[in-house]
């Protein structure tokens, strides 16, 4: 019997795009898709138990940012905020995305910060989850070479951390107080590196936050270990703004 990461790689391909290539999920369907991207030291598997649950409902488009995941990075990777927000963005345009759905995890929340700030017209909605701003940058501290395997992955890693900016997050405050696309904040209580507070700071930035919803003593990759309750908040947010 296939395991659940067997299952959920038979939606799995690559494609080319004028940013690298990417290994992504796409279970297909009709409908407006979604869009999940994750954070640091993660990958497309973080979405797995909500994809599970979306089975039939919706389009989900799952991506492995660049080191992460299935999609390798560039000897001259941009892994600056911007740069993996272009990333994005190109992988939208390869894929044929808009009127998406769009869900950031931890970095990846930062990373969708940045892309709804600089393309709005291309979303009807965005969920933050735990994630990073300008006052609460938190660069990955974690071992890369024994998470990444290979002396070169782990340089690779080492440039990313040392790429993550408060300014580049400072850079668009002003765009995120004009944001008007449908905002859900999904914060888990029990996160070490990302407080409550930061929270309903994106809250009061962003003019078209609708609320947020506090999971009591979830940790940054809820997603995952608390999937069903937060699908269901996904599903109040899609059907409040059809």
């Amino acid at each position: 019997m296939p395991t659940v990461l067997e299952r959920f790689d038979t939606h799995r391909t690559q494609i080319q795009t004028r940013s690298g290539p990417v290994s992504y999920i796409d279970t297909g369907g009709q409908g407006r898709p979604v869009l999940f991207v994750h954070g640091v030291a993660t990958s497309s598997y973080l979405w797995r138990n909500v994809i599970g649950l979306l089975d039939g409902e919706r389009r989900c488009v799952a991506i492995d940012l660049p080191l992460c995941g299935q999609t390798p990075a560039a000897p001259d990777q941009d892994f600056s905020l911007p740069g993996l927000a272009d990333f994005v963005a190109a992988c939208c345009d390869a894929l044929d995305l808009s009127d998406i759905d769009l869900v950031g995890n931890d970095t990846g929340g930062a990373v969708t910060q940045l892309f709804a700030a600089r393309q709005p017209d291309r979303l009807a909605t965005l969920t933050l989850t735990n994630c990073e701003t300008h006052t609460n940058v938190h660069p990955p501290q974690l071992l890369p070479g024994l998470l990444l395997g290979t002396a070169e992955s782990a340089r690779q890693f080492q440039r990313w951390a040392l790429s993550v900016h408060a300014r580049d997050l400072l850079a668009i405050e002003p765009a995120l107080a004009r944001l008007h696309v449908p905002t859900l904040i999904v914060w888990g209580t029990e996160d070490i590196f990302f407080k409550r507070k930061w929270a309903y700071w994106l809250r009061d930035t962003i003019p078209g936050a609708t609320e947020v919803i506090e999971l009591d003593g979830a940790r940054l990759f809820f997603p995952d270990e608390r999937a069903t309750e937060f699908t269901a908040a996904l599903r109040r947010h899609w059907e409040a703004h059809p």
